[in-house]
């Protein structure tokens, strides 16, 4: 075999290898809101993969959006945190492989009791 056909044998094994391990992964993205509707940029969402420990930090952008790419496949815990909003949080929520997630919060203001 010539130097060209093994280098290109290289080249796509190395591709498709890349490729298969990109789509099994999941992602995870949406919108946090307040309870009026309107959009809340800058709130941290926050995950953990229940089995590996793994921690993820995102910041909403401008409107309120989020997303979290290259998700292992398992059950998560995901929080919403927003400095003067009640933190909102889903145990267990579950993402399969090459799954594109959505999951919306909405932020209530924090009680003054």
């Amino acid at each position: 075999m010539d130097n060209r056909g093994s280098m290109l044998r290289i080249f796509l094994l190395t591709f498709f290898g890349i490729f298969t391990v990109l789509a099994q992964n999941a992602q995870l993205s949406s919108l946090v809101r307040d309870e009026t509707g309107a959009s809340i940029p800058g709130t941290t969402i926050r995950l953990s993969h229940k089995s590996t420990g793994l921690h993820r930090e995102v910041q909403t952008n401008e409107q309120g959006l989020y997303s979290i790419p290259s998700l292992q496949p398992g059950d998560y815990d995901v929080q919403a945190i927003r400095e003067g909003l009640e933190t909102s949080m889903v145990q267990g929520m579950k993402l399969d492989t090459a799954q594109q997630a959505s999951l919306d919060f909405t932020l209530k203001p924090v009680s003054v009791a």
